[in-house]
């Protein structure tokens, strides 16, 4: 299933935690890109949900970090348009992670 709907709860929520208000009270932070997401499985950081986009699968990169990703939290592929409404950069790479602050 793939979320197509600026209005999804799950969507909101990552947009949401740009905002420092919005990262304190929910107590989640964001985490974008693939390095970053790697990292964070690597480091155990507890992972609430996933958004992922369809042309992360078409990297190699991608495939392996979407595999060791499920082992840790729901993910939850989104169309490209909801990619770039949701990412903070210019340039996303398709993958982000919300994680529970320590």
């Amino acid at each position: 299933m793939v979320i197509d709907s600026a209005s999804n709860k799950k969507i909101k929520l990552m947009e949401s935690l740009r905002l420092r208000k919005h990262r304190e009270r929910e107590g989640l932070f964001r985490i974008e890109g693939v390095r970053l997401a790697e990292m964070a499985a690597e480091s155990g950081w507890e992972l609430r949900f996933g958004l992922y986009t369809a042309e992360l699968l078409e990297k190699e990169r991608g495939r392996q970090l979407l595999a060791g990703l499920r082992e840790h939290c729901p993910l939850y592929e989104i169309s490209a348009p909801l990619g770039k409404k949701v990412a903070a950069t210019d340039t996303p790479q398709g993958i982000f992670l919300a994680a529970t602050q320590q």
